[in-house]
């Protein structure tokens, strides 16, 4: 807190004798008073841009800007002095990093325990119990005048594990057992569909084609090579037995944990998951650390000084049009040199 007081003081000894600095926001400087103010202390210089970015993409009329009527110039670099104070607000984030252990914490742990029992519940009832699919064969058709590969079959054992089933619908997709550290989520469109629209009475094989875009994978290699470098991923979505329909979508797992299952392994993976399956399955406020620590900020900033909170809360509402900005910093720039 000291380190606080000596930065604002030394703000007021900087630029204490500034009387222009005291106009509204919404006043120009002159090339010379911008310069001077920079001059003492460079973070003068976001300061002057944010709000002539604001007042030309956000509060354009004077209407929109009464509202601000009284924030000066001085008052606004006086909260973005403190607002950049680095070490007050890390010492303040690790308080509050203790904080969210007291309060949140003890929820972060239930994790493991709820994605146990969703992925015990999906296994039990998943429609892998119906219909066994196993690759058993690679088909490859050749042009006869120049040698190319002309197509590609994968031939499947179709086994009903439950009785007949009259059709069913999967999908397959293929990922190398080897990895790279750019990993991403598979969707829908990764997979190669398949509908058997004939009833399944007994084992029997069917042969269908996979996506173009994998045909390059077979081209080389037999199915003992295929096996060794790819996994083959399976998915059953739907099947009509019994005269009734079943859809893997009938499981009602909770979308917050097909996410984290879809995500886990990829480059995108992060605390969010867990935060949105924590809110949807355990307790509907839950906060991560982070966001945690970013509210209680937010807080100390809006007590500060809830005007120039505000103002610059509204930089966020005009980062929507990032190109729009950028052009009218350059601008700007351009016009201080």
């Amino acid at each position: 807190m000291k380190k606080v007081v000596l930065l604002l003081l030394l703000s007021v000894f900087l630029f204490g004798c500034d009387s222009y600095l005291n106009k509204s926001v919404f006043e120009p400087l002159s090339r010379e008073e911008v310069k001077k103010s920079v001059e003492k202390d460079s973070l003068f210089t976001s300061v002057y841009m944010y709000t002539q970015v604001i007042k030309e993409f956000k509060l354009k009329s004077e209407l929109e800007q009464a509202e601000y009527s009284d924030l000066t110039y001085k008052r606004l670099y006086k909260f973005v002095k403190f607002m950049k104070d680095s070490a007050y607000f890390n010492s303040m984030n690790e308080k509050f990093g203790k904080e969210w252990e007291n309060k949140y914490g003890i929820y972060s742990t239930k994790v493991d325990s709820v994605l146990n029992y969703w992925q015990k519940y999906k296994d039990e009832n998943s429609l892998n119990q119906y219909v066994s699919i196993e690759l058993t064969d690679i088909k490859k058709y050749y042009y006869s005048y120049i040698g190319g590969l002309k197509s590609v079959y994968l031939g499947f054992k179709l086994t009903p594990l439950k009785g007949d089933i009259e059709q069913f619908r999967f999908g397959f997709s293929i990922k190398s057992k080897i990895e790279t550290n750019n990993k991403k989520p598979q969707s829908d469109m990764d997979y190669s569909w398949c509908l058997v629209d004939i009833p399944l009475t007994k084992q029997t094989t069917a042969v269908f084609e996979p996506n173009y875009s994998d045909r390059d994978i077979f081209e080389s290699r037999n199915l003992e090579e295929f096996l060794r470098d790819y996994n083959l991923n399976i998915k059953i979505t739907d099947i009509r037995k019994d005269g009734k329909n079943i859809s893997d979508k009938d499981l009602g797992i909770p979308e917050s944990v097909e996410s984290y299952w879809k995500y886990k392994d990829t480059k995108y993976f992060d605390d969010i998951f867990n935060a949105g399956l924590i809110r949807e399955t355990v307790f509907k406020d839950y906060l991560d650390k982070e966001e945690y620590q970013k509210e209680e900020t937010q807080k100390i900033l809006e007590k500060k000084d809830p005007l120039s909170y505000k103002f610059v809360k509204l930089g966020g509402e005009v980062a929507g049009n990032l190109q729009k900005i950028s052009d009218s910093l350059d601008n700007l720039k351009n016009s201080l040199k």
